[in-house]
């Protein structure tokens, strides 16, 4: 008889706590779809490579337009003035 007082009080004492944790967890702690797609997209593995593999194709569009930027190069130790042909000329 002892036994099943036992059982019975074991057995309440477990329901209680479940019905007290489902009251006290607000409904703000869920994540909404989107909340979880941004996780999803911010913190993925696979989405961080292909957030790499963007920013390396971008630089290389860059580089690759860059070679046709003007550039001005001056080589000073070339160059000469012939100020005795142009005298005579």
């Amino acid at each position: 008889m002892r036994s099943t007082y036992w059982i019975v009080f074991v057995l309440l004492w477990n329901s209680l706590g479940f019905v007290a944790q489902n009251d006290s967890i607000p409904q703000t702690d869920f994540l909404s779809y989107e909340e979880y797609i941004g996780y999803v997209k911010k913190y993925h593995p696979t989405i961080k490579q292909a957030n790499l593999k963007l920013n390396i194709g971008e630089a290389a569009l860059l580089r690759a337009r860059g070679g046709f930027d003007p550039k001005i190069d001056v080589d000073f130790d070339r160059k000469s003035l012939q100020i005795q042909n142009i005298l005579t000329n």
